[in-house]
């Protein structure tokens, strides 16, 4: 498994952003010995054109100089042309080509961009102002509509769900928020169907859809005092009431993860069939199987950073 990260590194006058490649050394993957492999759905994995374009700016060691005194809050890779997006502290939304990583635009946005998420046509924008923007892809990022959300969007996500006594699938997009909101949005309605909080009323930074089940894996992690000092990874189950013509949701707040309780939890990948990569406030990625949870194996973040992302 490669895992794409991103380090910040700031010099004098300008900030760089590096790409590195990381394959995990033999003895770091004891824990997925005896995991099954994903067998249906499986990784989200990037085309073959694109590794080589991600390889190639390594080789080259290119960057982007970006001005010092601002933060990055989005990094998104557009899989249709390969243009790099990425959102900042302020209310722009910048886009580069990723052959000579050469400005293409700025886009004026309605507020600092949160999240961010490319899914059947349209890009969806979570923004710091309690908003989703979205944007056409195939009209040159036309705006669509401005969604408003129970609060900050932090992570936006796809979600298929499998009925059990249909042969169709069901696909949502789901907003993950500040204080442990979580939103439902219909792709053919275009509005929110559903709504819920969750109970530990944590902010969500990262959440993933378990491969092949109607269930949510959530990072939750909670600023105190300026710090992050709390948090958790939870699993909840998505249920519909299939006896009814129209969609009726709930959701079951099923596992949480003890070995992660009191941790700020920032990004989740999920691996093999039961383990999963977990960042939190240390030097080290956490590997866990979830037949077997008590047992955490480290495995070494060159970045040093608790904002890695392990894909694009």
């Amino acid at each position: 498994m490669a895992i794409f990260e991103q380090e910040e590194k700031k010099q004098s006058d300008e900030v760089q952003i590096n790409t590195f490649i990381k394959v995990p050394e033999d003895n770091e993957r004891s824990i997925l010995s005896a995991d099954p492999q994903i067998q249906r759905g499986g990784l989200r994995k990037l085309s073959k054109e694109l590794q080589a374009m991600f390889k190639q700016c390594v080789d080259d060691k290119r960057r982007i100089k970006l001005e010092n005194e601002k933060k990055q809050t989005v990094l998104f890779v557009n899989s249709r042309d390969g243009n790099i997006f990425f959102g900042q502290n302020d209310s722009n939304l910048w886009s580069y080509n990723v052959n000579d990583f050469e400005e293409i635009s700025q886009m004026q946005i309605p507020a600092e961009a949160m999240s961010i998420l490319s899914f059947g046509g349209f890009i969806y924008l979570g923004l710091n102002n309690d908003s989703v923007c979205i944007y056409d892809i195939e009209e040159m990022y036309d705006f669509v509509k401005d969604v408003k959300t129970s609060s900050v969007p932090l992570k936006i996500i796809p979600y298929i769900h499998q009925h059990q006594n249909r042969s169709n699938e069901s696909k949502y997009i789901v907003f993950l928020e500040k204080d442990g909101f979580i939103e439902f949005f219909s792709i053919e309605k275009m509005e929110i169907i559903f709504r819920f909080q969750h109970s530990c009323k944590f902010s969500i930074q990262d959440a993933i859809q378990v491969i092949n089940k109607n269930e949510i894996c959530i990072g939750f992690a909670q600023l105190i005092d300026n710090a992050y000092k709390d948090g958790k990874l939870s699993f909840i189950e998505i249920i519909f009431n299939d006896q009814k013509a129209e969609e009726e949701i709930s959701i079951e707040e099923i596992e949480e993860v003890e070995q992660f309780n009191k941790k700020s939890v920032f990004c989740i990948q999920q691996i093999s069939l039961n383990c999963f990569v977990v960042c939190v406030v240390d030097k080290s990625m956490k590997v866990f199987n979830r037949l077997k949870p008590k047992i955490i194996q480290d495995i070494h973040n060159p970045s040093q950073s608790i904002f890695t992302y392990l894909t694009l």
